[in-house]
């Protein structure tokens, strides 16, 4: 075994900071593990020795190595099964096997063991020296290869939320437009929006779900898009045709959002603000708490908005006379809980003055 050159001194280090790389060399030969030492540290790396399988497993829980040279011949512990270890407790750790026995089966069994590379005695130590500077690059690569794609995943978040912002704000815009096909529904949802907000913030829901909310709210009645201008806009009563045609709107506008926000408080606001507590409702009949909450609160503030704007065929309740019809149908169409604290808070609610507003739907 000769000692090593001069040309091997660049391999100092262990990760992108520039840190002196940590081996840990496992051998019950004290010469073997007393050379490698002297050899790898004059080389600029920090050097463990172990001369048993379990003082090396020990030594790995401590702290984490950049590389292990593992002698399979170990009287304590098979040294493949240290090897496991050592891989099992610090994936990123790089695993040089020594070993005297240079069958095919051995080998096999080595890289079953995840070690990266197979040395057999006799060797030269510039061999094990190689071995390691390979060790060393491939953690490296596999550290920036890791740091890579953290940031791409990074980007790509990054660029989703972005993307939907954009399409959030496109369907707001759809949202308007369809507000604009006909003037009772003119500024509709955005009061809807300022009510169900502020009810679920009074009911402790946090931020996230209270804006997530506001904006199910904003396009809950998106699907109304898909609907005929004629059914859309007609004064009087609606036929069972037409009125089948109307209660699309809520899979209709489900379906529009789905790609944008995914399955959630927003679709949900969309697909279930039409339920009733009684499970009497539509597009699935789900009674009680089996309905999202968000959608539950939407249901409540939308009635109430509809009860007390101004149709062509009939004039807008008063807001007592709305009150009362909540009251009266909690626990029937309404949540009786939410159903309560919208009574409870209304004078808070702080809703928009209708003076100069159009009549909405």
């Amino acid at each position: 075994m000769g000692l090593g050159e001069n040309e091997n001194q660049d391999i100092v280090t262990g990760d992108q900071a520039g840190q002196p790389a940590r081996v840990l060399i496992v051998d019950d030969d004290r010469q073997i593990r007393d050379l490698l030492a002297i050899v790898l540290r004059n080389a600029g790396m920090t050097c463990d020795l172990a001369a048993t399988g379990r003082r090396a497993i020990a030594q790995a829980d401590e702290g984490e190595y950049d590389v292990a040279i593992v002698d399979l011949g170990l009287p304590d512990i098979e040294g493949l099964e240290v090897v496991r270890s050592i891989r099992q407790r610090n994936p990123a750790t790089r695993v040089v096997v020594i070993t005297g026995h240079g069958d095919v089966f051995t080998a096999s069994q080595a890289l079953r063991a995840r070690a990266d590379d197979y040395i057999l005695k006799p060797f030269q130590v510039d061999d094990v020296i190689e071995a390691v500077k390979r060790a060393l690059l491939r953690r490296q690569a596999v550290e920036q290869t890791v740091a890579m794609q953290k940031e791409l995943k990074e980007r790509v978040t990054r660029l989703q939320d972005e993307v939907k912002k954009q399409f959030s704000g496109g369907v707001a815009a759809l949202a308007t437009a369809l507000e604009a096909r006909d003037p009772y529904t003119k500024g509709h949802s955005v009061r809807v929006a300022g009510m169900s907000l502020q009810l679920a913030s009074r009911m402790g829901r946090d931020q996230q779900m209270c804006d997530d909310i506001a904006v199910g709210a904003l396009l809950h009645d998106i699907g109304k898009i898909a609907v005929p201008d004629e059914i859309l806009r007609k004064q009087g009563a609606l036929s069972s045709e037409e009125y089948g045609k109307i209660r699309l709107h809520t899979r209709a506008g489900y379906e529009i959002l789905l790609p944008l926000f995914g399955q959630g408080t927003i679709t949900h606001c969309a697909l279930y603000h039409h339920e009733r507590w009684d499970g009497h409702g539509y597009p699935e009949g789900i009674a009680g708490d089996r309905c999202p909450l968000p959608a539950r609160i939407i249901t409540v503030c939308d009635a109430y908005e509809a009860m007390t704007s101004e149709r062509p065929y009939r004039p807008g309740l008063p807001e007592s006379k709305a009150l009362s019809e909540i009251k009266a149908n909690r626990g029937r169409q309404f949540d009786p809980d939410v159903a309560d604290l919208f009574v409870a808070t209304r004078p808070d609610l702080n809703l928009p003055d209708r003076a100069g507003i159009p009549p909405s739907s």
